[in-house]
């Protein structure tokens, strides 16, 4: 059972993402978003533990359970969960999805409200922000305890004259 869990350590730290280490990660470990790649970036109440779910147009989600993709070409960068975090550091609670090469079509950004930090069950706030050439989209939101909001955002891509952001009626 150790080796499993080691096992899957090194598979975790070998996409990126933040094992149950207490060394914080800093927002500069991801190399700059390549050109014609999207970056989908969550930015995280520090009070929460949230996942961020991005559904591509043939339907696959990359989030911590389905990183890579089956194709490889799109991937979570970390799982960031709860850890102690000092505002006296630069540590960023960011989880970010990059889709290296993406497909034309409708993308859709989910947020999971995995469990509170500390004990906390409180709502948490967060922001999503998308990022590629010719794209620049941000939406803030509150999620609760234990609530999955599955269409957060959606856009196009090659981007369109308006993206479409969902409506609350759409969630």
């Amino acid at each position: 059972m150790a080796a499993l869990a080691m096992s899957w350590a090194a598979v975790f730290a070998g996409l990126g993402c933040a094992t149950n280490s207490k060394a914080p990660l800093r927002a500069s470990e991801l190399p700059p978003r390549p050109q014609g790649a999207i970056d989908v970036q969550l930015d995280l109440d520090a009070a929460a533990d949230l996942d961020l779910h991005v559904t591509s147009p043939d339907l696959e989600t990359v989030y911590f359970g389905n990183s890579p993709s089956r194709a490889g070409d799109a991937y979570l960068d970390r799982d960031v969960r709860c850890e102690r975090v000092d505002a006296s550091t630069d540590v960023l609670r960011r989880e970010t999805v990059r889709l290296e090469r993406p497909a034309p079509g409708r993308y859709r950004v989910g947020v999971d409200y995995v469990k509170g930090c500390r004990r906390l069950r409180n709502a948490a706030g967060y922001t999503i922000r998308v990022r590629a050439d010719g794209l620049s989209l941000e939406r803030s939101g509150r999620i609760g305890p234990g609530e999955f909001q599955n269409t957060a955002l959606e856009f196009d891509w090659p981007p369109e004259e308006t993206p479409h952001q969902a409506s609350p009626a759409e969630r």
